[in-house]
């Protein structure tokens, strides 16, 4: 599986943002695709305008997505990055630090704690603007190999 965040908005500030889980073979597209199904089974209509309607905003405020001729109107601003290479380098940090999160905030940009144990082994943690749970077992008799898990969170 791999996650993509997508944030819709005018430049000045995000109106919606997500990550979006899709399948190893699939890409930023279907993402998107599965963004634009959420928004009509949740009747989120307001993110949407008719062909009739293009005309009343600027080409680079829309694109075409969803299943019933309609536009999904980002007003300018359609971020899309894949987020899942995230995770794996969260799980290095940790592993070459003592399966430890201390001096993480100066290892990736964009970085702040969100909470944390007083021993760094598990906490949340938000980088680029996705929060990040993590949870460290370092190795020891009965867990040789040591543990990291480390997963998206909201």
């Amino acid at each position: 599986m791999k996650n993509y965040k997508i944030a819709i908005g005018t430049g000045l500030v995000w109106l919606h943002e997500e990550v979006i889980q899709v399948e190893d073979w699939e890409c930023d597209q279907d993402a998107l695709d599965r963004l634009v199904d959420k928004f009509e089974n949740e009747n989120q209509m307001g993110f949407f305008i008719t062909d009739e309607e293009t005309a009343e905003y600027g080409e680079d405020e829309h694109t075409v997505a969803g299943n019933h001729g309609l536009n999904l109107l980002h007003y300018g601003e359609l971020y899309i990055e894949e987020v899942g290479g995230m995770i794996e380098k969260i799980k290095s940090f940790l592993k070459n630090n003592n399966y430890s999160a201390k001096g993480m905030e100066n290892h990736f940009k964009n970085f702040e704690f969100r909470a944390m144990t007083t021993n760094y082994t598990s906490g949340i943690v938000k980088i680029r603007g996705v929060s990040y749970y993590f949870s460290c077992i370092a190795p020891w008799l009965m867990c040789p190999d040591g543990k990291i898990e480390v997963e998206i969170t909201n």
